[in-house]
């Protein structure tokens, strides 16, 4: 099939643009999650403009890391079939604080659903409470980010049912794992296309 070389040279920009937009927007979104709120705690505006800035990374990270990994796909195929078979989640959480307590099952989808559900989402809402952890065969212990829980129903749900998510599993899912599977692909292609710069670009068309 004949193709232009521009609209291949197009279509891994896009891969390789997609994939920087999720690594900082995940970046981004991991940082808060983690974060200590410390003196700020009281300070209610800021906590939940906090609360407003990581929902806002979250759709921005799911809607570029399925955009990666669909052109991923699209250069070599197995890019989407390995998202829907690698499972993120970790453990149990649940709540404490006043009117709060309680133990919530986190979702065990795989990272392609989850990252579908975020983009479809009618609500994606991150809990602003603190935490206590299971990880696997441990104990329970208390975790320091008060905002890393975000429940989660879109359009493909019935009304009135949520799926509970981690922050960090889910966007470490794509920063340590689907994410190296992106840049498999682009490192297979043409990299000096993916990163050339306008600068480069002149230089060499001036030598």
């Amino acid at each position: 099939m004949f193709e232009f070389e521009s609209e291949t040279k197009w279509r891994n920009n896009a891969i390789w643009r997609a994939h920087e937009r999720a690594q900082t927007r995940g970046i981004l979104a991991y940082s808060i999650a983690q974060s200590d709120l410390g003196q700020l705690r009281e300070r209610l505006f800021y906590k939940e403009r906090l609360r407003e800035m990581l929902e806002e990374y979250l759709y921005e990270f799911a809607f570029n890391a399925r955009r990666a990994i669909e052109c991923a796909d699209s250069e070599s195929p197995g890019a989407v079939a390995e998202a829907r078979s690698f499972s993120f989640a970790r453990g149990r959480v649940r709540f404490r604080g006043p009117g709060i307590e309680g133990e919530l099952p986190l979702c065990q989808q795989d990272f392609w659903w989850t990252v579908n559900r975020v983009v479809h989402s009618r609500a994606t809402v991150v809990l602003p409470h603190a935490i206590e952890v299971q990880e696997e065969n441990e104990e329970w212990r208390a975790y320091g980010g008060e905002l890393t829980v975000f429940a989660l129903r879109s359009d493909r749900d019935e009304e009135g049912v949520y799926n509970f998510v981690r922050v960090e599993d889910f966007v470490a899912g794509y920063l340590t794992e689907m994410g190296d599977l992106v840049e498999a692909v682009t490192n297979s292609l043409s990299l000096s296309e993916l990163r050339v710069k306008p600068s480069d670009a002149s230089r060499e068309e001036s030598s």
